[in-house]
């Protein structure tokens, strides 16, 4: 029987095993973020109620997903409303990326999820006409 493959630890905490779905987009932000906010406890494929996401910052509760276009969001109309809803009633924010925009430019993915973190003000970080993540008070 094969071991599952690990992360390596990061300050003595023991490997993780790396999620069998978590895409090199996904993976390569969860390391960048974890880097750069290390009190934020990024985390990779959480539970939250009956949904999956794709990374959660647990302290600031900031969900990031990965390579959710447009057309994929419209297609599921009430259901991802549903699980915005539901996600957002339990203080969550969410910024979507595309799986281009991470590999493109990781860093400033990174800097736009470090400042809606950072930002507890209230505002809800939305997706911009330009593929970027937003916020509604503008």
């Amino acid at each position: 029987m094969q071991r599952p493959k690990t992360t390596a630890p990061s300050r003595g905490a023991p490997p993780r095993p790396i999620a069998a779905g978590e895409s090199e987009a996904a993976r390569r932000l969860r390391r960048a973020l974890a880097e750069r906010m290390p009190a934020a406890q990024v985390r990779n494929h959480v539970q939250i109620g009956s949904y999956m996401v794709d990374l959660v910052a647990l302290g600031p509760k900031l969900i990031v997903e990965i390579g959710v276009g447009e057309t994929d969001r419209a297609a599921a109309g009430r259901p991802e409303r549903r699980r915005t809803a539901f996600l957002e009633a339990r203080g969550y924010r969410i910024l979507r990326f595309s799986t281009d925009e991470v590999t493109a430019d990781l860093d400033a993915c990174v800097e736009k999820v470090a400042a809606v973190a950072g930002d507890r003000g209230g505002a809800k970080a939305t997706k911009t006409d330009d593929g970027a993540a937003g916020s509604d008070d503008a």
